[in-house]
């Protein structure tokens, strides 16, 4: 996955693209964060908890930070900048949900404090090999609803290959593993 973004000043805009972390977490209850400078006015920036740990530290403009797992919750964040880490923009009330990634892209402009944090959150996906536990990363999980009232209890086939037998109308199998790619 991947997040476009257009940076800079009107009259000298770029596009970039940051890659974005959808892996497993190590741990429950986690969410991924990482910090992208996209204030053109603002020097190195440095993001950490209100008088708390430094998160992020010293991220040029047009850079992305590497991605850290905090505990899920609200936290008031503090942007810095400059050698002498004066504080240029406070952000109370910042929530992490466990399971997401958030980009927080700091955009706007010190000049004239419109300068502000955008989260933009993705749901981290588990490879179907970490959801049922078999097969590889590149397969698909799928799960089969009957939904078609009135149709007798049905089959599922992949090819040749019977993968779900007998789900009845109104239920659901659990999730399949299934190599990616397409099927008849």
């Amino acid at each position: 996955a991947s997040v476009f973004a257009a940076t800079g000043l009107l009259a000298e805009i770029e596009a970039r693209v940051y890659e974005v972390d959808l892996g497993a977490f190590e741990e429950e209850g986690r969410a991924r964060v990482r910090v992208v400078h996209a204030a053109p006015d603002a020097p190195e920036v440095t993001v950490a908890v209100k008088a708390g740990e430094t998160l992020f530290e010293d991220v040029g403009f047009g850079d992305a930070s590497d991605y850290t797992e905090l505990d899920e919750g609200t936290y008031d964040l503090e942007v810095r900048a400059g050698d002498e880490d004066a504080v240029v923009l406070e952000a109370p009330d910042v929530a992490f949900a466990a399971g997401l990634v958030y980009d927080l892209f700091a955009i706007g402009r010190t000049e004239d404090t419109s300068l502000r944090l955008l989260p933009v959150a993705a749901e981290a996906r588990v490879p179907c090999a970490g959801l049922v536990g078999v097969g590889t990363a590149t397969d698909a999980c799928v799960r089969v609803v009957h939904a078609s009232t009135g149709a007798p209890a049905v089959d599922v086939y992949v090819g040749e290959t019977a993968v779900a037998e007998n789900i009845a109308f109104g239920s659901a199998t659990e999730y399949l593993n299934l190599p990616g790619g397409e099927h008849q």
